[in-house]
């Protein structure tokens, strides 16, 4: 029987072209960046190299991008991050019903602590409906965002570009974490 892997959203088989270009990372310059030791400092240079890249890519600079272990981390490190750094500002996260247990789970202690969370409904294909986010921001600048951006299905990819455009233009105060996505929006 042939096996069929439909779990694409976890995690995929490295493209050949990526696996070649980190193979010396696995083998030869594997050195812990943070240490002072020519074989850390040769890992450091390749980290930050990659760091320019990511920024470039995103219009962002490089002391603004940080690599975690894993989409996990990822998504309590930028949630958590977002809700303590602007707690003044605002306490209102808005998410997903379907968002990743790593987001909901973040939300949950985040309410534990203050903040008001809002669970968005989906369709029957997963999708949000931007109408929903618009309604349920209750003030311009005291939300944060998290919405799955796992598909480029066309559905998927019209919702998700009519919820970025109402943010940017209506609501450009507000934090929006699109975790997942950048790559299937390139």
């Amino acid at each position: 029987m042939k096996k069929v892997y439909l779990d694409y959203a976890a995690t995929t088989p490295t493209y050949p072209k990526v696996a070649e270009a980190i193979r010396p990372y696995f083998t030869e310059i594997f050195g812990n960046p943070s240490s002072i030791h020519r074989f850390g400092q040769d890992a450091r240079k390749a980290v930050e190299s990659a760091r320019e890249k990511v920024a470039s890519l995103i219009g962002a600079n490089p002391d603004e991008i940080v690599f975690t272990s894993g989409g996990t981390e990822a998504d309590n490190f930028a949630l958590e991050g977002v809700a303590f750094a602007n707690e003044k500002k605002g306490n209102h996260i808005i998410t997903s019903k379907i968002e990743h247990h790593a987001v909901t789970e973040c939300a949950e202690f985040l309410a534990e602590r203050g903040f008001n969370i809002s669970y968005l409904p989906v369709d029957k294909f997963g999708i949000v409906d931007p109408e929903d986010v618009k309604k349920t921001i209750t003030d311009k600048k005291k939300a944060y965002i998290s919405i799955p951006m796992l598909s480029k299905q066309p559905p998927m990819s019209r919702s998700m570009r009519k919820i970025l455009a109402l943010i940017f233009y209506q609501f450009p105060d507000i934090n929006f974490m699109g975790l997942k996505g950048l790559a299937r929006f390139i």
